[in-house]
């Protein structure tokens, strides 16, 4: 649970989260991390580095509402919070 909370906020670089540019493709690549796997799972790529970032957000939603519903999490409180934090409706980006 502790791995998909962590933003890297110091160490993502100058880009938004969740994307990185890939000189090869000119293409920004999505990528999120997900506790039920142990490499990050790839999103895609795109021309542009909000629809990378977008595409992160959402894919970083889906995976917190399934790890709200799963055996890791027990307490009401934390599955409250991944299903509050990391809600479409709220900017959580920033912080």
């Amino acid at each position: 649970v502790n791995t998909f909370l962590i933003n890297s906020a110091g160490s993502r670089g100058k880009y938004m989260l969740g994307c990185h540019y890939v000189k090869l493709t000119r293409k920004f690549r999505a990528l999120v991390q997900s506790p039920f796997k142990t490499k990050r799972v790839h999103l895609g790529y795109y021309f542009k580095e909000l629809d990378a970032h977008l595409a992160w957000k959402a894919g970083k939603n889906e995976i917190a509402i399934q790890l709200a519903y799963s055996e890791y999490v027990t307490d009401d409180r934390v599955r409250s919070s991944l299903l509050t934090r990391y809600s479409p409706e709220s900017d959580w980006t920033e912080a």
